[in-house]
């Protein structure tokens, strides 16, 4: 596993929640899902660099590791996605 990026807040901000997703492989996909969110999820695929993102309504920040073979630059585009 490589460590990702952890989403800073400014110091004078409102608390947001904040969930960790999980990740599994699906063929050329990285996909992230949040147990705590119905609905979402975001795929980044490795190979065309395209990105998608379903929230399901969620207004939690959302974080995930990767396997070792993945790239975490689909986790850290596109932030106001997340």
């Amino acid at each position: 596993m490589k460590p990702h990026f952890t989403p800073t807040p400014p110091p004078n901000a409102v608390p947001i929640p904040f969930h960790q997703c999980t990740s599994h492989t699906d063929g050329d996909w990285t996909v992230w899902r949040c147990p705590l969110c119905p609905g979402y999820e975001r795929r980044f695929n490795r190979v065309t660099g395209e990105m998608q993102v379903r929230r399901g309504g969620s207004t939690a920040l959302h974080s995930g590791m990767a396997g070792a073979g993945d790239d975490m630059v689909g986790l850290t585009q596109g932030l106001c996605s997340n």
